[in-house]
C-alpha cells in the first residue's frame, strides 16, 4: 500500500525470518545462563526490523 521499494521489505522480511530461525535454534540448545543476553538480543533485532518496515511506510505515506 505504501509502495516500499520491493529489495528493501525483502531484505528486512529475511532479516526477520533469520533472526526467528537463530532465536529458535539458541534456545533449543540453551545450556547456560550466559545464553540469555544473546537470546533477548536476537529477540530484540527481529522486532527491530518489523518496526522498521512500520516505520518506513509510515514515513512513506507521510510524505
Amino acid at each position: 500500500m505504501a509502495n516500499l521499494d520491493t529489495g528493501y521489505m525483502n531484505a528486512l522480511s529475511l532479516g526477520y525470518v533469520a533472526s526467528r530461525i537463530v532465536y529458535t535454534f539458541v534456545y533449543l540448545n540453551n545450556s547456560s545462563n550466559g545464553q540469555a543476553q544473546g537470546r533477548s538480543f536476537i529477540f530484540l533485532t527481529g522486532v527491530g526490523l518489523c518496526m522498521a518496515m512500520f516505520v518506513s511506510a509510515g514515513r512513506k505515506l507521510e510524505g
